[in-house]
């Protein structure tokens, strides 16, 4: 199975379409990357840890950082997944 894609001259900064064959996962408008940038700039980064089950508290979350966040484009969207230490009993 080929997960992987290869991508060659690119240019910086740019907004690129997803572009698939029949079998992708995803594609479509909605689908894209934006190139890395030459020098530094602004980033926004949405880094989340367990987000929760689809309840009330976790549409609060979304809607909080929708109304921080505004129209400007999130960078980075970062789920770290559940990092509760278990004890274990023997």
């Amino acid at each position: 199975m080929n997960c992987g894609s290869t991508a060659s001259r690119l240019i910086p900064a740019i907004s690129t379409q997803v572009e698939s064959s029949d079998n992708a996962l995803a594609a479509g408008e909605s689908y894209f990357f934006v190139t890395a940038p030459i020098g530094p700039k602004p980033t926004r980064l949405w880094v989340l840890g367990d987000p929760g089950t689809a309840n009330g508290n976790q549409r609060a979350v979304r809607d909080a950082y929708y109304g921080f966040n505004g129209s400007r484009y999130t960078d980075l969207w970062l789920l770290l997944g559940d990092k509760r230490i278990w004890q274990w009993q023997g």
